[in-house]
C-alpha cells in the first residue's frame, strides 16, 4: 500500500492542518479567484472533491500542487482529514 501511496495511486488520509500552500501560488500572492471557495463549499458535500495532489516536504507535511481552492473550502466545511495523492 506505501508503495501505491508512493507512486500517486493511492491516497494517504492525513489532517487537513498538515496540507500546505505553496507560498509561491497565485493563490497565496493574489488571493483565491471570487466565488470559487464558495461554489466548492455548495459542490463538494453533493459531489466529493476530486483528487487532490500535493508533494511531500521534509517535516511532516505537504504541499498543495493542485486543489488550493477545494482545501480552503473543506476548511470551512469543517473537515479534519482529507485524502490526498502524492506527486512525484
Amino acid at each position: 500500500k506505501v508503495g501505491l501511496q508512493q507512486a500517486g495511486l493511492a491516497p494517504i488520509r492525513v489532517n487537513i492542518n498538515r496540507v500546505l500552500n505553496n507560498p509561491a501560488d497565485e493563490f497565496v500572492s493574489c488571493g483565491p479567484a471570487p466565488g470559487v471557495i464558495g461554489n466548492y463549499c455548495r459542490s463538494i458535500p453533493a459531489n466529493g472533491y476530486g483528487k487532490i495532489y500535493v508533494t511531500q516536504l521534509p517535516n511532516g507535511f505537504y504541499q498543495i500542487a493542485n486543489g488550493h481552492h477545494r482545501v480552503a473550502a473543506l476548511k470551512n466545511l469543517g473537515e479534519d482529514t482529507i485524502k490526498i495523492f502524492l506527486t512525484k
